[in-house]
């Protein structure tokens, strides 16, 4: 996971994301940390660069961020699945609707605007995604678990191969933990975060119900149960 690990223009912080995280706000905020942009960020390391890096920042501290299991899986689905363009697992998706029965249309749709795959039938494609999760996170599937849907608990436990983040944030409550977290390198002020970290969380609200967050709950309990969350609450 070291490649995906993302560091401060000039600030001795590093972020060490999970898949289908907030990683555009993180990177937003590390940028404007430094009086920089997103682009200004450093990124591609190895495992020699990262040891470079640390040994020049002393004192630098590390942080993943933590999103609720039911959004996670959502924002997996819109990105990976559902839609056709950049970031699209196509085989998995092909392979999702001849043999899993997912009811996805062949090219991509927007349920907002789409008269043919509308907010209920994105539902209901969305609990079908969940039940297929179920399976497929217990290795009942013949489809790999990609890291973008992966138990986060599985990713932190693969990270201690490295090294495990000084601060484990959540994306529920960024604002503050990042106040928290700057407050540890001597900073007296701090950017505003982004207000929207989730693209895909306006949509998920409006399909939001017990029986979507029984079923997340049903296909992500590893990670409800390892982190506490609570039922997912739009912002």
């Amino acid at each position: 996971m070291i490649p995906t690990y993302i560091a401060a223009p000039k600030s001795a912080l590093l972020y060490m994301p999970l898949k289908t995280g907030p990683d555009e706000a993180i990177c937003d905020w590390l940028g404007r940390l430094d009086d920089a942009g997103a682009d200004d960020v450093l990124r591609d390391f190895s495992q020699g660069s990262i040891r470079k890096w640390m040994r020049t920042h002393p004192g630098h501290r590390s942080f993943t961020v933590l999103r609720h299991p039911l959004a996670r899986a959502h924002a997996a689905f819109c990105h990976h699945i559902l839609q056709t363009g950049e970031g699209c697992f196509r085989e998995i998706r092909a392979t999702l609707r001849k043999v899993h029965n997912l009811p996805i249309p062949e090219k991509g749709a927007e349920p907002e605007t789409d008269p043919t795959y509308d907010l209920a039938a994105h539902k209901t494609a969305f609990l079908s995604w969940l039940n297929f999760l179920k399976g497929n996170l217990s290795s009942q599937t013949a489809v790999r678990v990609d890291g973008a849907w992966a138990s986060q608990l599985t990713l932190l436990q693969g990270m201690a191969n490295f090294g495990v983040p000084d601060m484990i944030l959540r994306e529920g409550r960024l604002r503050g933990d990042l106040a928290a977290l700057a407050g540890q390198l001597g900073l007296t002020s701090m950017p505003e975060p982004i207000a929207i970290t989730d693209k895909y969380a306006s949509r998920l609200a409006k399909i939001y119900g017990p029986d979507v967050e029984e079923a997340a709950r049903e296909a992500c309990q590893r990670d409800y149960l390892a982190f506490g969350f609570r039922n997912w609450r739009p912002n």
